[in-house]
């Protein structure tokens, strides 16, 4: 069992038949960090397709360019991008101005693949009943901001929060 992205849960259950892809869990997780408004490149993450569609569809001049995640916001600081798109939690690092990947329309960005044998069991179903309670939990903002603070191991200000809520960023129950 796994929770990854889209792009690479597609390509892995292609190469195995014994695992599928069971239900989206995260919706809207990236941003946008921009060094101007009228960016010419836009760093994403390698394979992932609807970074490339984000691009297109709010830059569409913007050339993209494919790099490692763990680049993305060194290739941004060094000036070599002018813009990346990246996971909410990681932008939160940064003091730059973050935007939105929502305002034209939400997108699943990760997803479960389970073993289809596994899907069958006991254990199975009880994991689902605690990841669904837990995703209830972090509806309430109190709780969603301190697991954030723990995650990342620093204090989020209530204008941070705000702009979490702005990007829409949606943990999805399993069905």
């Amino acid at each position: 069992m796994a929770i990854i992205c889209k792009e690479a849960a597609e390509s892995f259950i292609k190469y195995d038949n014994n695992f599928e892809v069971v239900a989206p869990l995260v919706k809207n997780s990236d941003v946008f960090i921009l060094n101007n408004d009228t960016p010419k490149t836009i760093g994403i993450t390698q394979n992932r397709e609807y970074q490339k569609e984000l691009v297109e569809k709010y830059y569409g001049k913007s050339k993209y360019v494919s790099l490692i995640g763990s680049a993305l916001m060194y290739t941004l600081e060094n000036n070599t991008v002018e813009g990346v798109v990246i996971d909410a939690i990681k932008a939160l690092s940064s003091d730059k101005n973050k935007l939105s990947t929502t305002s034209k329309g939400e997108y699943d960005t990760y997803v479960l693949v389970v073993n289809k044998k596994f899907m069958k069991s006991d254990l199975y179903h009880e994991f689902t009943k605690l990841y669904n309670s837990s995703v209830i939990e972090l509806e309430d903002e109190k709780i969603l901001k301190k697991a954030l603070e723990e995650y990342i191991d620093r204090l989020i200000t209530d204008k941070e929060m705000e702009e979490i809520k702005g990007w829409k960023l949606k943990f999805l129950q399993i069905k």
